[in-house]
């Protein structure tokens, strides 16, 4: 039987460490990789937010309705909750004739030049016996995202 020698036994000590530390190597390795995914996903989703927060930045967003202020005190509101200026606004009311409501203040106040970002202008309705209690408005208009931007909203009394 041979003896074992010191240089030997220090070899083979060594093969040990040098094996456990690549295979810890390799592991490390594999985290690392993962973490780097989740992080360019992470990157790409903070990307993807900020272009959206961009893209609503440039967008005006019109809403109408019809306000009470009291008996037979009826306005037509409309505002801007976008983050943009609205331009060249134009209005159309298909359901609403001169024969039921008083329309000559839209047809001289519209296309409104400019409405800024959370800024309102009100319209007096004047109704008619017989009007329909439900119509429709058609609101188009320009911003800094394009042209003809078109949201239709059905409002009632």
């Amino acid at each position: 039987m041979e003896k074992f020698y010191f240089s030997e036994v220090v070899s083979l000590l060594a093969l040990i460490v040098a094996t456990i530390s690549g295979w810890s190597t390799i592991k490390l390795n594999k985290k690392q990789n993962k973490f780097i995914e989740q992080q360019e996903k992470l990157n790409a989703i903070a990307l993807q937010k900020h272009q959206a927060e961009d893209e609503l930045k440039s967008k005006a967003k019109l809403q109408a309705r019809i306000s009470n202020r009291g008996v037979h005190d009826y306005k037509l509101v409309i505002y801007n909750i976008g983050k943009s200026k609205a331009k060249n606004i134009r209005l159309e009311l298909p359901t609403m004739t001169e024969h039921h409501y008083r329309v000559d203040q839209f047809k001289s106040n519209f296309p409104f030049e400019s409405l800024d970002s959370q800024a309102s202008t009100e319209l007096t309705l004047y109704r008619v016996a017989n009007c329909p209690l439900k119509n429709t408005v058609i609101l188009t208009w320009d911003d800094d995202s394009g042209v003809n931007n078109t949201d239709t909203f059905y409002v009632s009394f």
